[in-house]
């Protein structure tokens, strides 16, 4: 379901709150947002990237579905975060430009929201995992915006 390319949009929402208020649009984007992220790390090059794609390989062995699962939970978080920037993005004319031009901005209401459920966590082993990363993780949001700004504008239209 779904795909990089943009061959097809669910349509039906304007917003990213409608969005994850419909299970089966949800999971969608759900679904290809590992798509994209997958794609993601796959082009990215250098030590950090290849340190990255060794720890997400590991993830995916010891915990199959947690990626998935994460975003099932942060989507309604980031919903929030996301729509004044989808709004702004649709009246400018170009979803993905405009993620691409407020991209630290975007990315610091995204991780705000990641923050928050952070210190919510239970797992112990995930929260510090996640302080560990947290330091250099703007800068990551940052890099994969022109694939956030493409995702949302292929789920919200």
């Amino acid at each position: 379901m779904g795909g990089v390319d943009g061959q097809f949009s669910l349509g039906g929402v304007s917003s990213v709150i409608e969005l994850v208020q419909d299970p089966v649009r949800r999971h969608a984007m759900i679904d290809d947002g590992v798509v994209e992220l997958e794609a993601e790390l796959a082009e990215r090059s250098g030590v950090t990237a290849m340190a990255m794609r060794a720890g997400y390989k590991a993830l995916r062995k010891l915990r199959p579905n947690m990626v998935e699962s994460n975003l099932d939970r942060l989507l309604p978080m980031w919903a929030p975060a996301l729509d004044p920037y989808v709004a702004a993005g649709r009246a400018s004319g170009d979803l993905p430009a405009h993620f691409r031009a407020n991209a630290d901005e975007i990315a610091e209401a995204l991780l705000g929201a990641t923050d928050l459920r952070a210190r919510e966590a239970q797992n112990k082993v995930a929260t510090k995992a996640y302080a560990k990363l947290r330091p250099r993780a703007k800068d990551q949001v940052i890099l994969g915006m022109p694939r956030v700004g493409r995702l949302v504008d292929r789920h919200v239209p």
